[in-house]
């Protein structure tokens, strides 16, 4: 049996089981087919300026993919300071990450502001306590 034109029995021998095997060339397919898809209907539909694409980093995230689509120009919606983090260290850039959720925690509210991400907000509450942390991180 093959794998992206590897055998995945040797694959297997070499690295043992449970094994996880991703195929670098059907990831980048697979964003650029998005991105293609997303263009063609940006010339077909003169209201869409600019689209982003975000992977959401929950459905995996591994560092080797996340490095893939950060080199492809992905952007990452992500859930948590660890997502948060995983995704600025595999390269992709605080502009192109959207911090989504329900609530969310100071601490992560901080790293939010620090780090320069986009904050969906959820509720008033959410939008006051993001407002507490900004006022906080400006003094400090």
């Amino acid at each position: 049996m093959h794998f992206g034109g590897v055998d995945v029995v040797e694959l297997a021998e070499r690295f043992g089981t449970p094994l996880i095997v991703t195929d670098e060339a059907r990831v980048r397919e697979n964003f650029r087919a998005y991105k293609e898809a997303f263009s063609a209907f940006k010339e077909e539909v003169a209201v869409v300026e600019d689209v982003e694409i975000c992977y959401a980093v929950k459905a995996n995230w591994s560092l080797a993919i996340l490095r893939i689509l950060a080199t492809e120009g992905s952007g990452a919606d992500v859930v948590s300071d660890f997502e948060l983090k995983s995704a600025m260290l595999a390269g992709i850039p605080p502009q192109k990450i959207i911090f989504n959720g329900n609530a969310k925690s100071e601490d992560e509210l901080r790293l939010a502001v620090e780090t320069g991400v986009c904050v969906c907000l959820d509720s008033t509450d959410e939008a006051d306590a993001l407002s507490d942390v900004a006022r906080f991180c400006k003094r400090g």
